[in-house]
């Protein structure tokens, strides 16, 4: 039955079989996924299917959480120390502030004396004036 042959182009030659091997990346990724299992579909608790998902995509996600919460608690921190620094600086004006009140307030308590004395003098000076 040689009339029966197939196109050789059908038949893989002995000398070629070596080029139909995977390519050594495609191996490697087929070894990997040999000892990844992945996590079977499941159900959340309202009874919908959850859709399939890789573990080793929940930790890179998780981890790249884990560096925004890292930056954001950085931010936060300087965002808190600044805000700090700001209120002892106004706590400390306050303090100036308090100060000069209280000297201000003994100012006008003195004040207030002298003018009680200039008035009880004015007042005796006009009656001895009105004496003649």
């Amino acid at each position: 039955p040689s009339d029966l042959r197939r196109p050789t182009s059908m038949f893989v030659q002995d000398e070629n079989i070596d080029r139909l091997s995977p390519e050594p990346e495609a191996k490697a990724r087929k070894d990997r996924r040999k000892f990844h299992t992945p996590t079977p579909i499941t159900q959340n608790p309202q009874g919908h299917v959850l859709p399939y998902h890789d573990e080793d995509d929940d930790r890179e996600q998780q981890q790249i959480r884990n560096e925004i919460l890292a930056q954001q608690a950085v931010l936060l921190t300087a965002t808190v120390q600044n805000d700090l620094d700001s209120i002892q600086q106004v706590e400390a004006r306050m303090t100036e502030i308090t100060t000069l009140l209280s000297q201000f307030a003994e100012l006008v308590t003195e004040q207030q004396e002298e003018i009680a004395v200039i008035h009880e003098t004015t007042v005796r000076s006009k009656e001895n004036v009105s004496r003649g």
